[in-house]
């Protein structure tokens, strides 16, 4: 609150800052980044960053403090996001948990002018193919820098006889491989360790060979995933085709 106060009666949270307000996972230092009008005359102080601004965003009130609309907030994070895979994460996670969507990031980019917004712009289109989370996009670029065929991602399995299997990060459909790339958040819990564990029995079940991969081994391991890919690979080939349909969740 302190912050808007120096700010001003129009100033707005955005950010960082304010996602961390939305509950996403942010890194970066606590610098509390603050949009204002263009003919504001103050000057950065101590934790406070102010941004001059033509164009006000719509505001969300958490009790007295005004923080910008997700989509704003997510554009403005990634100006100062340290890295393009933190603008990544940031982008993913805010697009799960549905508090924006891709066509309102979209429009966030045209509104940009002159400020670079490449990082946003990659990240989107990463969304947009099909990636959840910075360990799919890195996944996904090794499997194209590999000599591993191409897969399927983000795909929803269907037996022939209409028997639903469940979702499936990445497909190699002529082979029955299916990968899951595994969240430690996710798997942190009992209830959903169990689970993601009946999920992967139900995979056997019909005959798909599954890899569960951990977010770590996919930076730091990739040699022996790579292995044990083509083994799978190269074991469900020899075998007729499973009968299995992927669509994409959605459809």
């Amino acid at each position: 609150m302190a912050a808007l106060l120096y700010g001003g009666p129009r100033s707005v949270i955005t950010g960082p800052a304010a996602l961390r307000a939305y509950r996403l996972r942010v890194p970066g230092p606590d610098v509390i980044d603050i949009l204002v009008p263009l003919t504001t005359r103050r000057q950065n102080a101590g934790s406070v960053r102010l941004h001059r601004t033509r164009q006000l965003p719509r505001v969300r009130r958490i009790g007295p403090v005004r923080y910008a609309e997700p989509a704003r907030a997510v554009a403005d994070a990634a100006q100062v996001l340290p890295s393009l895979d933190d603008v990544r994460a940031v982008v993913a996670e805010a697009i799960q948990k549905q508090l924006c969507n891709l066509a309102q990031l979209g429009l966030e980019l045209e509104r940009a002018g002159t400020r670079d917004m490449s990082r946003l712009r990659t990240a989107l289109v990463d969304v947009r193919e099909g990636s959840r989370s910075v360990a799919e996009i890195r996944f996904k670029e090794r499997v194209q820098q590999s000599d591993l065929p191409r897969p399927q991602y983000n795909v929803f399995l269907r037996a022939a006889n209409g028997t639903d299997i469940g979702e499936v990060d990445v497909w190699w459909a002529d082979a029955g491989v299916s990968v899951e790339i595994d969240s430690q958040e996710y798997h942190f819990y009992r209830a959903d360790w169990l689970r993601t564990e009946t999920k992967r029995s139900r995979l056997l079940k019909h005959g798909i060979f599954p890899h569960n991969i951990a977010p770590v081994r996919v930076a730091s391991d990739w040699d022996a995933i790579y292995w044990e890919l083509k083994s799978s690979l190269e074991k469900g080939r020899q075998r007729p085709q499973l009968q299995i349909v992927a669509f994409e969740p959605a459809a």
